[in-house]
């Protein structure tokens, strides 16, 4: 970064910092135009950084060409639903009426998940230009407040809304209306009051699962079956009946512990188990 784009950045954060949040936009209407070959954005946090447009550049191309990678079909199966939709969008969009009532804008085949999210073309539908405009808002104004990594803009499979789901908890294998989330039907606007609500709601139940499926707890007991992950609670040990006095002899503790497999556990009795 040159000094003349470091001191504009620095001008412009001042005032943002003196005179409250401000557009790029109203930023250039006081401070002037940026250097060249350099733009004011956003940073998310209430201020605004600087970037040059070669930056830019790179950071679209590689967006554009890890889109195209993951845009590709995985099988014949699902290359051919996804064409099938691309031609029944096209024939939905050439209706006289469509035409009319969207004021010619097509209706497109669109990832339920978008692809940078994770979405592939095994979740796609048919969305009119009117449903797309609004999903388009929800993701943006999610994303933009929430970064890419705590939710998942998705499609409710019952009622066609947008349905947002913490990322942490979706499943793209379940049906989405089963799943904790939110969902916006198009007209409606994103409330991030009830979107942090469902976000700590999420943190606290995935906090609840780590502490309390299959680690163990303070002092060590547990019941040695396994949970749903595969790991063991507490320390997974076998539990033989009679415990041993530090006071016992070694004799006299191998003579209790031979005496407790036939007494309290027939079954390593019949193991024909004895300890010397």
């Amino acid at each position: 970064m040159s000094d003349i784009a470091r001191q504009y950045r620095d001008a412009a954060r001042a005032y943002v910092k003196e005179n409250g949040r401000h557009t790029p936009t109203q930023l250039y209407e006081v401070l002037g135009p940026p250097p060249d070959g350099f733009r004011l954005k956003a940073d998310g946090r209430g201020s605004v950084s600087i970037d040059s447009f070669d930056k830019r550049r790179v950071r679209r191309s590689r967006a554009n060409a890890l889109r195209i990678r993951k845009a590709k079909s995985k099988g014949i199966y699902e290359d051919s639903n996804f064409r099938n939709q691309k031609r029944q969008a096209r024939n939905i969009s050439s209706n006289t009426l469509h035409q009319h009532a969207a004021g010619g804008r097509p209706s497109i085949v669109e990832h339920d998940v978008a692809l940078q999210i994770g979405g592939s073309n095994s979740h796609t539908s048919i969305s009119d230009p009117d449903f797309k405009q609004h999903k388009d808002n929800v993701e943006s104004k999610i994303y933009s407040k929430f970064g890419k990594d705590k939710f998942v803009v998705d499609i409710d499979n019952v009622s066609g809304d947008v349905r947002v789901i913490p990322a942490s908890t979706h499943n793209k294998f379940e049906e989405t209306s089963k799943q904790k989330g939110i969902s916006i039907p198009q007209g409606d606007e994103v409330d991030i009051a009830q979107m942090e609500k469902l976000l700590a709601k999420s943190r606290q139940k995935t906090k609840g699962k780590r502490t309390g499926n299959g680690k163990p707890n303070g002092n060590g007991n547990g019941n040695g079956h396994r949970n749903g992950n595969g790991h063991r609670n507490g320390n997974g040990k076998l539990t033989i009946p009679g415990a041993f006095s530090r006071s016992e002899s070694g004799s006299e503790i191998v003579d209790r512990a031979n005496s407790a497999m036939i007494l309290g556990n027939p079954m390593l009795a019949a193991l024909g188990i004895e300890l010397f």
